[in-house]
Parts: structure tokens; C-alpha cells; sequence
């Protein structure tokens, strides 16, 4: 992570090798035999076949199996394929005869071999030597390959709910996926789109936008859809109210011609900060975006102006000044403990304070390109950058790679224990955010999988754990 290089163990010739997982490697030198180096155990190559013979193409397979070829002598010489155990101490013939694999390389799959030459490229099936031109490949220069494609789901055991926006009939209605691995199933059915929403501490109930004929509406109601009341009329264009819950359930903060609180079983506004509105450009400023403090003093609110988007925390009574954050962020979000973890535009990560100022300490430096971030209530802050998962504690440890995250997925949240993170695969972006694809990975066993069915999700919640 620092950049400095340490070797690894000391084996003769130029070795073909592969990741068995972030810490252990399987080679097999070009001087012969096959070892495996285990990176948390000081690295020293352990010996899983002697080097009288040469071995090649050592491969981690998507299913957790091993392969590598064997070969008579030297990597001149056929090859048998070896199918062996993640961790690499049984072994068995795969292959069914002796195959010359000079040029070849693994598909991602590892179902099959892949050759190029001046006839083309072949694919060449492992167990029987049998190969396939591809047509129309002649004169081919150079290749790669793309990702595999994601495995299919229609259900999920996940320890929470995942909640999300998605058409039902042509209108947009918010979703549930259970995390007990029922099929998804939708908890609004309004005549008009949800546009945002937000879940109770309790997991009982939701607070969410509705378009209405005159323009949008703040509505709660309960999750299994005994109740339904309308907590205020908004006339604005049809824009989401960003609604967010106080900590105790009782209250909800909206965007409304600035930011104002409305008690959840309905009452009177309150209005905490009002837009400033001119005909100067220079004079308009406009606040979103309230998120509650863990003890429900503070929100966190967006701040757009002629100078740009910043974030300010104000106190929930409405008195005293807007304290600015004085960091240009991607994104913010409370942490326990009354702090608020802030992604910098310019890269890095930092924990904010508030008081009678805001202090700002920064955990990761512009060095990091963090995508995401969320905290996990064992006390881990969990981050994406460079396609990667990261876990690290708040405080004083480094950063650990947990998973990797497929392709570029956009608005990651965390399940509330950390185990799994959700994101969407998008495809086209709409008035709340990107639309897309469903992804939920597997923090614990690295694995990924997508939603069937949700092409153009939107706006992912995990509810509370049950």
C-alpha cells in the first residue's frame, strides 16, 4: 500500500503464477515444481510438487478450484491438467490426454484454453485437446478479455432488508428485497412516481415523495401498508423532499424552499433554514440534503450557491450559525458517536467534529481516490477505491482489501453489520441518481451477484438488521 517492494521467497526461473486470494499466490518456476506462497507467513514458498518436473498455467478458478498443467519434462514437452483444492493440498488428473499448451492462456472461466496465431484465434477445450476456430479472426494482433458475467439471483438471504426504487406498470414505486430470501415484492402502490424515501430507525415505517396532480406531497406510512398519511403538500415542481427520520422515529427533516422538520404523526412545520432567493444570482443560496446526528442535535445539510455545492452542519433548534465544513466533498454521512465521515472531490477521507467550529482530521490522504464509504458497527470504516472494497478502523490501522467490487458501481450502501454492500450497474442516469442494475456482494466470500429482473433500479436502503 506504501509502494515499497519485498521479495517474496526465492525461486529459480521465470515463474508462471496466479492469485489464489489477496495473500496467497500459487507458482510454478520455470526451473519446475509448483508451490504455494502464503504472504501472511513470512512468504516462504511452500512445496506442493518437487521440481523434477516443470509445471505451467497455474489458474484459480471462479468455482474455488485449482488448475495447473504438468508436463512430461520440461514446458516444452505435453502437459497433463491437475484440478486441485483451494488450498492446494489435494490434487487429481483432470484431462483425459497429454496436450502441447505452449501459447495458450486461461479464459476467465477456466473452461477453456485460448490460442492465437496467423490462422486465427482457437479455443481449445482442455480435457480432450479438441479446438475451435473463431470465425472472422484471422489476422488478430492482440486480445484481452472482459469480465465474466455475473451470476442471477431472484432472492437472497442478506442479513437486512434492501429497499430500492423501481417501475412497477410504467410508475416508480419503492421495493423491498427481504433478507430472508423471499422474492422482492413492492411495499408502495401509488397512481404517481415515488421519487426518494427513507426507512424508520424502527424498520416499521417509511416517510417518501409522491407526485400528485398539483405537484409532490411527503408521505408516511407503514411498511406492511396498513397506513398511509399525507404530512405535507408541496406545490414546488416535482422534486424528491429528501426526507431523513430523527433518531427516535418522531420526527422527519424535508427540503421544502429550504429545510424544515414535521413531527411523523403529522402536525405543523417547522422551518430551520429558509433559501435565500434574489434576483441577483450572486444573492441565491439553497439548502437539501438534511441528515440527522446520531443524538438528533445536528444536521448535516447541503449548501448550493453561486460559489458551488459545500456541506454545513446546523443545530436542530435552529439557533446559532451554519458551520461549514471547509472541504469541497463527494459525499458525508454521520458515524455513532456524533462524528461525520466526509469524501473529498480531490481524494482522501475525513472524519469531521462538530462544535463550536467543525474539526476535520483526515484518515485517508488525497492519495486515495475513495468512490464510497460506509461504517460497519464493529467500528470499521468501509471504503471503495480502484474497484476495491477496504476495510480499516477508525483510527489507527491501515486499510485492507475485502473484496472486489465488478465493474463501476454506483451508490454503494453497507448492510448494517458490513457483510454485504450493495450497488447498482448503471445504465442511465434519472432525476434521483443513477438507474441500473442491481449488484449485492458477498463481503465475507467475495462473491457477487445481480437482481434479476431490475434493469432500472434506483435509490438502494438497507433497512435495520431483524
Amino acid at each position: 500500500s506504501d509502494g515499497d517492494m519485498e521479495p517474496v521467497g526465492r525461486l529459480e526461473g521465470g515463474p508462471d503464477l496466479t492469485w489464489v486470494s489477496d495473500t496467497v499466490l500459487l507458482v510454478a518456476p520455470e526451473a519446475g515444481g509448483l508451490y504455494r506462497i502464503e504472504l501472511a507467513f513470512g512468504a516462504s514458498p511452500r512445496e506442493i510438487y518437487p521440481p523434477g518436473r516443470a509445471y505451467s498455467l497455474p489458474i484459480a478458478c471462479p468455482d474455488g478450484s485449482l488448475l495447473v498443467w504438468r508436463h512430461e519434462s520440461d514446458r516444452t514437452s505435453p502437459a497433463v491438467m491437475l484440478i486441485g483444492s483451494r488450498d492446494g493440498v489435494m490434487w487429481e488428473e483432470a484431462g483425459r490426454i497429454a496436450l502441447d499448451v505452449r501459447g495458450v492462456e486461461w479464459a476467465p472461466g477456466c473452461e477453456f484454453l485460448i490460442r492465437s496465431g496467423e490462422d486465427g484465434i482457437a479455443l481449445l477445450n482442455p480435457e480432450d485437446g479438441s479446438e475451435t476456430l473463431v470465425p472472422g479472426t484471422i489476422g488478430t494482433v492482440a486480445l484481452d478479455w472482459g469480465p465474466l458475467p455475473l451470476p442471477t439471483v431472484e432472492t437472497l438471504n442478506t442479513p437486512a432488508p434492501l429497499y430500492f426504487l423501481s417501475p412497477v406498470n410504467g410508475i416508480r414505486q419503492l421495493w423491498v428485497l427481504p433478507g430472508d430470501g423471499s422474492p422482492p415484492r413492492p411495499v408502495t402502490t401509488e397512481s404517481h412516481h415515488v421519487l426518494d424515501y427513507a426507512i424508520s430507525p424502527d424498520g416499521g415505517r417509511v416517510a417518501y415523495t409522491v407526485e400528485t396532480d398539483e405537484g409532490t406531497a411527503l408521505v408516511v406510512a407503514d411498511l406492511n401498508g396498513d397506513e398511509r398519511q399525507v404530512l405535507a403538500d408541496v406545490t414546488s415542481p416535482r422534486m424528491g423532499c429528501q426526507p431523513a427520520w430523527s433518531p427516535d422515529g418522531t420526527t422527519v427533516a424535508f427540503t421544502y424552499d429550504g429545510i424544515s422538520t414535521i413531527p411523523a404523526n403529522g402536525g405543523n412545520p417547522r422551518q430551520l433554514l429558509g433559501d435565500v432567493l434574489s434576483d441577483d444570482p450572486d444573492q441565491v443560496v439553497v439548502y437539501s440534503h438534511p441528515r440527522w446526528s446520531p443524538d438528533g442535535t445536528w444536521l448535516l445539510i447541503r449548501v448550493t450557491s453561486h460559489e458551488g455545492t459545500t456541506d454545513g452542519i446546523v443545530s436542530i433548534t435552529g439557533y446559532g450559525p451554519l458551520l461549514p465544513v471547509g472541504l469541497t466533498l463527494r459525499d458525508v454521512f454521520w458515524i455513532p458517536g456524533n462524528f461525520a465521515l466526509g469524501l473529498a472531490e480531490s481524494g482522501g477521507l475525513y472524519l469531521l467534529t462538530p462544535g463550536e467550529e467543525i474539526e476535520v482530521e483526515a484518515l485517508l490522504g488525497m492519495e486515495w481516490p475513495v468512490d464510497v464509504a460506509a461504517f460497519a458497527p464493529d467500528g470499521r470504516v468501509l471504503f471503495a477505491s480502484g474497484g476495491v472494497l477496504y476495510g480499516m478502523p477508525l483510527r489507527g490501522g491501515q486499510a485492507r482489501a475485502l473484496a472486489r467490487l465488478p465493474g463501476d458501481l454506483a451508490g454503494v450502501v453497507a448492510s448494517p453489520d458490513g457483510s454485504f454492500v450493495a450497488g447498482l450497474e448503471p445504465n442511465r442516469r434519472g432525476v434521483s441518481g443513477p438507474l441500473g442494475r442491481i449488484i449485492i456482494v458477498d463481503v465475507v466470500n467475495d462473491v457477487a451477484v445481480a437482481i434479476e429482473g431490475f434493469e432500472e433500479a434506483g435509490t438502494l436502503t438497507w433497512g435495520p438488521m431483524p
